[in-house]
């Protein structure tokens, strides 16, 4: 057998058990379950919680303490930093309020996952435990909570090895804890890609005190949410993956030993005990395929699970409340008291019923600027803009300039991501030197995953898919696979199109100063695509130039033909973001590209302290623009 059939055996045994995996996946994440509403009298959303309610507890008294703003890899997140509200269910007006923390916490890069109360029986002290992921690390914060105050003293970090991958967390005591690691593996790319498709029985619960951290329970395949017993003699745990409660005794030396588990048929996060009845309640993903997909027109369901009687010999499995993501998406935790059921999610809004991989630094709308290259001081102003677009779900991406030749009239086309909404192009035209009239917005299920735009005419355009699926773990497969699943599509009023595919991850695109060509950046492929416009806006491919660089967007020196690049030069560093060593820029220039030999040039490089994460380099008259994906921009003199 050649090389190439061996290389071809190689490829087909790695797609087979792939696909195995994909399937074995989708079983667990039950992908194929669709869910029969099941609804609750008098639901109403509750205010203040517009960015998830992840966890839920409530103190004795009917005060539920809650947790919002999880950013966690793979599902939708704001870029509002994390918060705890409390909300008196005694109260009519069912308003949550936002606790105060103390001055000494870093709140810019809170990020609470699950809670956990615990109260010292010595002196009525509230200490309240939060699971943290700054960085996406792992550790847990312990406040002590001032009702009167409506605040939370922050006391001490608690982190540890063992306590390396944190989901959910149960006090039992002023300074011990059971928590739950939800993953085998601390980096992102493991945890959210290998992990799933593997579906290995890794995790486990983990046992601290300020004098002993130990491993009391594994063998779980997703250990969730946990709590314990009203009379404390016992453990739950929710194993996501694997549909089941387990229950687990507790013993002297804080070691845990299984007891039974009971099965559930739904992806059960959080645990809720009922303090009076022992009933415990659970906030579920009904189908976990959707939570991971996630997609607006096919949202994730919500499901709460009530288990009575769990120590008996048939505990009783109840479904109390089941919809299809229309009213609440994604729920996590459910909690109960006086005749109330609280329903929390991961990512979406509260009910009350009688119920990414890049760092972003700014929670304004996005905006467009305008630059004066000729003036001695050049200095951007912000350009107002008119006409029915949302500006506050404004999120640009790509842009693209389009002149009319007939009248000289000037169209701006901006790629726009606004949130849940997928990707649009918004057209707008330029008028008055610092204004611009919206126009219209141009949605198509081509344009699923657009990065970049190509303005060709008043209404018609290129542009780049830079993914082939909708979540970030599925990208990430197809990216270690190496499979080039991009494309390049043609829009226009008459016909929409794929233009160009076979690319790893389409990135920048541009024309050529004659019209005759069209660059497209590889950034994974670390190359320049060349293809030649024909008759009928077909594209055809030409040449690839290597660039050894993550090259982001394309700008074209209109009298030289030169293109100029705004690179990645460590794309790991982009991705797991740290301030402390952060992601540098590279700016590349491509001379005589339609040559034989190509000059491929290093034009500017910096580590990260000056500016980060560079995406254009645009030259003009003797100067250099620098624009970064979430950092500044640099305005410098070429040599």
């Amino acid at each position: 057998m050649g090389k190439l059939g061996f290389f071809a055996l190689i490829v087909a045994a790695l797609a087979a058990l792939l696909g195995e995996r994909i399937v074995n996946l989708r079983k667990r994440t039950l992908a194929s379950r669709e869910l029969v509403k099941n609804h609750l009298p008098n639901c109403v959303a509750l205010k203040n919680l517009e960015y998830g309610s992840e966890d839920i507890t409530i103190i004795g008294d009917g005060l539920a303490l809650i947790s919002t703003g999880l950013k966690y890899p793979g599902l939708p997140s704001s870029d509002v930093p994390g918060k705890i509200f409390s909300l008196d269910l005694q109260d009519s007006r069912m308003k949550p309020v936002e606790l105060r923390m103390s001055r000494n916490f870093d709140l810019d890069s809170f990020n609470p996952h699950g809670i956990s109360v615990y109260t010292d029986p010595s002196d009525d002290t509230v200490y309240l435990f939060v699971v943290s992921h700054p960085q996406h690390k792992s550790q847990v914060e312990v406040f002590r909570f001032v009702e009167d105050d409506h605040s939370l003293v922050h006391l001490k970090i608690i982190k540890h090895e063992l306590l390396y991958s944190l989901n959910d967390i149960v006090a039992v005591g002023v300074d011990t804890f059971y928590a739950t690691n939800d993953h085998y593996f601390s980096h992102e790319l493991f945890k959210g890609l290998v992990e799933p498709l593997l579906a290995q029985p890794w995790s486990n619960v983990v046992y601290y005190s300020p004098k002993e951290v130990k491993v009391v329970s594994e063998g779980y395949y997703m250990a969730n949410g946990i709590n314990i017993s009203p009379d404390k003699r016992h453990i739950y745990v929710a194993d996501l993956f694997d549909h089941n409660m387990h229950v687990l005794e507790r013993k002297e030396d804080n070691t845990l030993s299984s007891v039974k588990s009971v099965a559930l048929g739904s992806l059960c996060d959080n645990i809720e005990v009922d303090p009076e009845t022992g009933d415990l309640w659970l906030g579920c993903h009904p189908n976990g395929w959707k939570a991971f997909m996630y997609d607006l027109n096919d949202p994730p369901g919500s499901e709460v699970i009530q288990i009575q009687k769990i120590h008996s010999e048939q505990p009783v499995v109840t479904q109390v409340y089941a919809d299809d993501g229309h009213v609440i998406m994604g729920s996590s935790v459910a909690a109960t008291y006086g005749g109330k059921l609280l329903i929390g999610t991961v990512f979406h809004k509260a009910l009350g019923l009688k119920f990414s991989i890049l760092p972003s630094f700014s929670d304004d709308p996005g905006k467009m600027y305008i630059l004066d290259l000729l003036h001695p001081k050049p200095t951007p102003v912000e350009l107002q803009i008119k006409g029915e677009l949302d500006l506050s779900s404004f999120n640009p991406h790509g842009i693209s300039v389009y002149t009319d030749e007939t009248d000289d009239s000037v169209y701006l086309f901006v790629v726009n991501h606004p949130e849940q909404k997928g990707s649009q192009v918004e057209i707008f035209r330029f008028v008055e030197q610092d204004t611009l009239v919206h126009l219209k917005t141009i949605t198509h299920p081509l344009l699923h995953s657009v990065n970049d735009i190509l303005a060709v005419g008043v209404e018609s355009f290129y542009a780049t898919n830079d993914h082939y699926f909708h979540t970030d773990a599925l990208h990430v497969l197809t990216v270690l696979l190496g499979l080039p699943l991009c494309e390049v599509v043609y829009y226009s009023p008459g016909e929409v199109r794929v233009a160009a595919d076979g690319i790893m991850s389409s990135n920048g695109i541009n024309i050529s100063p004659d019209k005759r060509y069209i660059y497209v950046s590889d950034i994974i492929g670390h190359e320049i695509g060349v293809f030649e416009r024909q008759e009928g806006e077909q594209l055809v491919y030409v040449k690839s130039v290597a660039v050894g660089s993550l090259c982001d967007n394309i700008e074209v020196d209109h009298k030289t033909g030169d293109l100029w690049l705004g690179c990645h030069p460590n794309s790991m560093k982009l991705s797991n973001f740290d301030p402390k060593d952060p992601p540098g820029s590279e700016i590349i220039k491509i001379k005589n590209i339609h040559s034989e030999q190509p000059v491929v040039s290093q034009e500017y490089v910096d580590n990260g302290r000056v500016i980060m994460a560079s995406t254009v380099a645009a030259p003009f008259e003797k100067k250099l623009l620098i624009g970064s994906a979430f950092h500044k921009a640099l305005c410098c003199d070429l040599k």
